[in-house]
């Protein structure tokens, strides 16, 4: 069985030099998700680090609880040089890498 998705991201924010300063997301809450919250950067590392499960998509319209998920689109923590990255690909840069996520 694979593993429940605790969030969906559909939009990030970055900085100058190109990390992400916070994302627009929905997040799971028992058998729901969230409407949109706006989660910073630190707090989306937490997740990350205790194992939640964050993708992007968007949320299919009328349709509740059901999202239209990227392919490979997990998100996950690389370190490199002692850094922090979010990446959803390969970590080729010493900056976060999110595909296919609108920047607003």
């Amino acid at each position: 069985m694979a593993k429940k998705i605790d969030g969906v991201v559909n939009a990030a924010h970055f900085d100058e030099d190109g990390n992400v300063r916070w994302v627009r997301m929905y997040q799971r809450r028992g058998l729901v998700y969230t409407d949109q919250v706006i989660v910073p950067r630190k707090a989306l590392i937490e997740q990350l680090e205790q194992g939640k499960q964050i993708v992007s998509g968007e949320r299919i319209p009328r349709m509740g609880n059901v999202f239209d998920i990227d392919d490979d689109s997990r998100f996950h923590l690389v370190t490199k040089n002692g850094k922090v990255i979010i990446t959803s690909g390969e970590a080729g840069n010493f900056h976060d890498q999110l595909g296919g996520i609108p920047v607003i």
